[in-house]
């Protein structure tokens, strides 16, 4: 038989500021990044707050 190998894609690398540093093992890092309006086509600018 043969066997299915699972292969896993390349990781996806996000680059972000740091916000916050004030706890003594874990900082505060926004990723921002530009969405398409559905309708009307602008870009915005949205954020993601992760905690590492």
């Amino acid at each position: 038989m043969l066997e299915a190998q699972n292969t896993r894609g390349r990781r996806r690398v996000m680059v972000g500021v740091v916000t916050s540093d004030k706890r003594s093992k874990t900082r505060t890092v926004v990723i921002p990044r530009l969405v398409k309006h559905p309708k009307y086509g602008k870009y915005i600018r949205r954020s993601t707050t992760c905690h590492v």
